[in-house]
């Protein structure tokens, strides 16, 4: 089973558990991997999904760091406990 096919088949439990955060974290990597997919003009196999799957990881951690470094600890508690990009950038990190 692919990544994008394990996204949708997690993206389907998280609807039927009604898990509405971790459907929208779901959600915003699989339009992460099907935008990719559309530029590609070609499906993605796993090593490019990762590929995207650690850019989003990258960027969520970069924008913690920088308001951290800005004296902004709590924005970053306030605003990444609840965003859902950081919600997927954990839920991405324990897939791997």
């Amino acid at each position: 089973m692919t990544i994008s096919e394990q996204i949708q088949k997690d993206i389907t439990a998280a609807m039927k558990a009604r898990e509405e955060q971790r459907l929208s974290a779901l959600r915003m990597i699989k339009t992460a991997l099907k935008h990719r997919e559309v530029e590609k003009m070609a499906p993605l196999d796993d090593k490019e999904s990762l590929q995207v799957l650690s850019t989003l990881i990258k960027q969520r951690k970069e924008s913690a760091d920088q308001f951290r470094k800005g004296g902004r600890d709590q924005a970053v508690q306030d605003r990444f406990r609840s965003e859902q990009s950081w919600r997927a950038a954990r839920i991405v990190s324990v897939r791997r």
